[in-house]
């Protein structure tokens, strides 16, 4: 497959690489380099394409295995509080109104 020939292709089918960019990305710059990253496993894999199956599923494959594992290779940062809130603190567990209504049953 040529260069011409592959590039229609992804023109073609584009519409499944931004579906899967948009389920696994939520910042746009992070679509973008998701969309590039598949097209360029897809450059890279058009020589395996046996034509077992559609087109389309195989860019859905190979756009679906790639969104995966580029998930799985970045690291989410969790944010800590400085301090943590104490309830405890606040007010006595007797003073909160639904256990007001609950003591009041007694």
């Amino acid at each position: 497959m040529d260069e011409a020939l592959f590039l229609a292709l992804i023109s073609e089918h584009q519409g499944i690489i931004h579906k899967v960019c948009r389920l696994y990305r939520d910042i746009r710059e992070d679509r973008e380099d998701l969309f590039q990253e598949i097209t360029f496993q897809l450059w890279k894999s058009h020589q395996t394409f046996k034509n077992e199956s559609k087109i389309s599923t195989w860019i859905y494959r190979i756009a679906l295995n790639t969104a995966i594992a580029s998930f799985r290779k970045k690291k989410h940062a969790i944010e800590y509080s400085p301090v943590l809130h104490d309830l405890a603190d606040e007010q006595p567990m007797k003073n909160l109104p639904f256990v007001k209504s609950v003591y009041s049953m007694r």
